[in-house]
């Protein structure tokens, strides 16, 4: 019932009420693309990354959504989710790409046990001492870019996989690796 009220006020035109929705529906779109996804490609794009896809395109193209009902938009969505987890399969298995079996989950950067967390620490309380600088110089000039637009910057891997014309997974991917590179410097010149 919920989402019929917030379709009638979003097709009505209320500003705030299409982010309403689809808000609403993030939970069951997350559920939906979580059991399309197959597990060996979640390192190059989750379940997550394509909701929000979803959610570009929902905005994009609200206008032409001509159903009344919350069966009916739900529908939409779900079509909408297919082809973008569609494109993204079709991104990976019909190119050169590399084999995504070879990837890092970035689970394991939110692992306690990894140490990846003090170097974040380091890096967001601002302690850039001399080694973390001197670590820093020595990751290539992309993994440098990265860090230097999410720590010093602030921006979110979306926002830095739009200036970097790359997807926001392929981001969180690099953040990664350059982090544990980082780690794997400090801890040798300790």
């Amino acid at each position: 019932m919920k989402l019929t009220r917030l379709l009638a006020r979003a097709q009505g035109g209320q500003a705030d009420a299409l982010g309403d929705l689809l808000e609403a529906c993030r939970n069951y779109l997350r559920w939906e693309a979580r059991r399309q996804i197959d597990p060996d490609y979640v390192p190059k794009g989750d379940a997550s990354d394509m909701v929000q896809e979803t959610f570009l395109d929902a905005y994009r193209d609200f206008a032409q959504f001509r159903g009344h009902s919350e069966e009916e938009f739900l529908a939409w969505l779900r079509h909408l989710l297919r082809n973008n987890v569609s494109n993204f399969f079709r991104r990976y298995r019909q190119t050169s790409k590399r084999n995504v079996r070879a990837e890092i989950p970035l689970d394991a950067a939110r692992e306690p046990s990894g140490g990846n967390e003090t170097v974040v620490r380091e890096l967001l309380d601002g302690e850039r001492d001399d080694l973390v600088r001197q670590a820093t110089k020595s990751l290539s000039d992309d993994y440098q870019r990265i860090l230097n637009m999410w720590t010093t910057e602030g921006l979110s891997f979306e926002e830095i996989a739009r200036r970097s014309d790359c997807s926001p997974s392929n981001i969180r991917a690099k953040w990664f690796r350059a982090i544990q590179k980082l780690n794997d410097m400090l801890s040798d010149m300790k």
